[in-house]
């Protein structure tokens, strides 16, 4: 099992919240549901004699989640027990998740040993100026906070020469604002897709049903408050896109899955119907239609969206990065990092150095912090850490 499609791709498994029948919600914490008898009756049949649980990407996954595995196991089986008293074992890395073969070989740079080298020191806390020298040479900004025209202008120089990067930023806005600049830049003929809205809880009060439709006005363009549905989505042929949503894990069709709009399917009326994608390493065109999700505009009030389930990708946060392997990368590795770990995970995801472009460089926020590593020794993690007060 993994916490995400992509990670259950990878390993020719199923995410957990497939596998124990666990609420989703695109964007918020769901909240634990009981089974049905039906949902009940099957998971008893398909892990009713099972022992062992193999989590991948442990790093991902939270307390919370842990918690929600419990509890479905001990209604599964009906039982008190720590997680049913079954045996798990965990893969993966506390301080950012790694390939691994056979548990010892680093994958993902493994072509690049001087690399992988500087990211296993970076990891534990170590500094060495051989280290930051290998990162130095990959810098292409100043001390300066990036700006959007920046990013895009080397965006567009390093696709000129054949080396089309996945831009890693910090946080939504910064995303948001360099992709929208690159769809500009790249297409000047934008399809805007809006998002179809409909009341589904029934009301029988006229006044409750306006408040809950201005209340889904008031919270229209916040994607946290709409199941991740955006209202008005702007693509364009050739627009770099992120599927959100998993439609075929054994195919890789799934959360995270990086693709190019390749074209508009439309009916009579003109209403675009489908967006057609070419995803990453396939080379079949595939079909997006609206997905629907149902998110809460009052107390136990509800709207049903329908909207495609993709978003501009040119820039995508460095959380999203954790499971992608990319062989150019533009990270944002300034000021707007909120955590030390943060540039860690960027970095870890580009598959060598030669494919990194640094954009300013903290050396500060690079290095583990004394908090995290007593979290780690508490989870009962053996490593050889250099703890910085």
């Amino acid at each position: 099992m993994a916490p995400n499609g992509l990670g259950a791709h990878s390993i020719m498994g199923v995410t957990i919240h497939r596998c124990l029948s666990l609420p989703v919600d695109q964007q918020t914490t769901a909240k634990y549901s009981s089974l049905s008898i039906e949902q009940m009756l099957t998971l008893r049949k398909t892990l009713g004699r099972t022992r062992l649980f193999i989590i991948d990407e442990i790093s991902m996954v939270s307390s919370l989640m842990l918690m929600y595995i419990h509890l479905r196991l001990t209604e599964i089986k009906s039982t008190n027990l720590p997680m049913e008293n079954a045996n798990f074992v965990f893969l993966g890395d506390f301080l950012q998740l790694r390939p691994y073969d056979e548990l010892t070989i680093n994958m993902r740079h493994k072509n690049d040993k001087p690399y992988a080298d500087t990211l296993a020191n970076i990891r534990l806390g170590k500094s060495e100026e051989p280290h930051l020298q290998c990162l130095s040479t990959q810098k292409f900004g100043c001390m300066s906070r990036a700006t959007s025209e920046e990013i895009t202008k080397l965006y567009c120089h390093l696709c000129k020469e054949g080396k089309v990067p996945v831009i890693l930023m910090p946080t939504n806005d910064d995303c948001r604002l360099i992709n929208n600049t690159l769809l500009k830049e790249t297409s000047s003929k934008h399809v805007t897709l809006t998002a179809i809205d409909c009341l589904s809880s029934v009301v029988r009060n006229k006044r409750i049903e306006e408040e809950a439709a201005k209340s889904v006005s008031s919270f229209a363009d916040d994607c946290k408050r709409t199941a991740g549905a955006l209202t008005t989505l702007i693509l364009s042929i050739g627009a770099r896109v992120m599927l959100q949503r998993n439609i075929a894990v054994d195919k890789g069709l799934v959360n995270g899955s990086m693709s190019y709009v390749k074209e508009f399917k439309s009916i009579p009326s003109g209403a675009i119907v489908n967006v057609l994608v070419q995803f990453d390493g396939q080379d079949q065109l595939k079909s997006i239609g609206r997905a629907t999700v149902r998110f809460e505009a009052l107390k136990e009030v509800y709207y049903t969206r329908k909207q495609f389930p993709l978003q501009l990708a040119f820039a995508i946060t460095i959380h999203k990065s954790q499971s992608l392997s990319l062989e150019f990368a533009i990270v944002d590795a300034g000021s707007r990092c909120f955590g030390p770990g943060m540039i860690y995970v960027a970095l870890s995801s580009v598959t060598t150095s030669a494919g990194l472009h640094l954009w300013n460089l903290i050396q500060a926020k690079l290095l583990l912090t004394w908090k995290q590593s007593q979290s780690i020794i508490v989870l009962g993690v053996n490593l050889d850490l250099t703890f910085h007060y």
